[in-house]
């Protein structure tokens, strides 16, 4: 990876003093977007744009190609916003999925896993990403955000204990309430007749 911090400085992309800087972050073992955006020498833009013209990768404006609320729902809601991706479109087999961090292979293999899929990258800047995200998946997107900065407000039950769950001290729950409010409110503004929501395995499909 030093060498496409050489390749920057060459090319007048990175200034001598921003390589040094990206090349001592590297030492440290933190990803190549990471220690070049934090070497303050460069734009995210820019730095993607130049490690899509080197990787042969696509770059992709989202605004201009973002994907339809049908697809996004065939893949888990939770690993998007944890890895900042969005599946693009399907072509031959083979999903394209955005990302900002090509060099962070964790998404792709957690993603072929859960989905049985085969993934191609392209690049687009990460604000843009989790922008995409937030619209097509609403309120999905802002409460598993929120459960997930705040660990202590759930718990995972043991099914085959022989235990009674207490439903109107659950129904207290600060998480609960949010998600039924936002889940009801969103639904409100769609002017939507039904809220369903489809507990699976590893997926909580709200419609």
């Amino acid at each position: 990876m030093q060498n496409v911090v050489s390749i920057m400085q060459d090319q007048g992309i990175l200034s001598p003093a921003a390589a040094r800087r990206a090349n001592e972050l590297l030492a440290e073992g933190r990803p190549l977007e990471e220690a070049v955006l934090a070497a303050d020498g460069v734009s995210e833009e820019a730095l993607l744009r130049f490690l899509a013209a080197a990787f042969d990768l696509t770059y992709v404006e989202v605004e201009k190609s973002a994907p339809a609320k049908e697809f996004l729902a065939r893949f888990p809601a939770r690993l998007l916003l944890k890895h900042h991706v969005l599946p693009l479109e399907e072509r031959d087999g083979m999903t394209t999925l955005l990302t900002s961090r090509p060099s962070d292979s964790a998404a792709v293999d957690e993603l072929r896993l859960m989905c049985g899929r085969e993934f191609s990258i392209a690049l687009a800047p990460s604000a843009e990403i989790d922008r995409c995200l937030k619209r097509l998946l609403g309120v999905v997107a802002d409460t598993l955000q929120t459960l997930d900065a705040l660990p202590g407000d759930l718990q995972v039950l043991d099914a085959d204990k022989d235990e009674d769950l207490d439903l109107s001290n659950a129904a207290q729950d600060a998480s609960i309430i949010r998600f039924v409010n936002q889940s009801l409110t969103e639904a409100v503004d769609m002017r939507g007749s039904d809220v369903h929501i489809e507990p699976f395995e590893d997926q909580l499909p709200l419609r």
